[in-house]
């Protein structure tokens, strides 16, 4: 019997904000904290910015994964044989001013990786996410991973609902 999976459905606008504006803006947030490495992706020549695109992302829960299965290359499996499309990389600071630690909390999810074409950085495959953390605040974060890596059940993936 094929799993069925019940994606939740959440939707940003773009707004012309490049990585840096973003940087700036989340920077002066005393309860957000862009990680080193996600700083990195958004100054990146393929953060390309947009403005007035309404995306619908389906978020697909870690949890309806069996752990072997957890893995990029699956997910990705399922992901296109659902119609999913990769989103831009520009959703992923969009998504953490729409979901606050709270929502993620209710939604009981610990992180939303935003399952973009990947960005080589410190030669592995790089996705932006966010994160929630009662010691660092709201986090943007750059997550590493090759193909075969295992998530935790406790995470959200991203992609793009035409």
């Amino acid at each position: 019997m094929r799993q069925q999976y019940a994606p939740l459905i959440i939707t940003v606008t773009t707004d012309g904000r490049t990585g840096d504006q973003f940087i700036t803006q989340m920077a002066g947030r005393a309860a957000t904290t862009i990680c080193h490495d996600a700083r990195q992706l958004l100054m990146s020549n393929q953060f390309i910015p947009s403005n007035g695109i309404t995306y619908n992302l389906a978020i697909i829960r870690g949890d309806e994964f069996r752990p072997s299965q957890r893995t990029n290359r699956h997910i990705e499996a399922v992901a296109t044989g659902l119609g999913y499309l990769k989103p831009p990389m520009t959703v992923a600071p969009l998504l953490r001013e729409k979901l606050p630690d709270n929502v993620l909390k209710r939604m009981n999810l610990l992180a939303i990786v935003v399952m973009h074409p990947p960005i080589i950085w410190d030669d592995s495959p790089s996705f932006l996410g966010i994160r929630r953390s009662p010691h660092q605040g709201h986090l943007l974060c750059a997550y590493h991973c090759g193909l075969n890596f295992r998530w935790y059940n406790n995470y959200g993936f991203a992609y793009l609902v035409l």
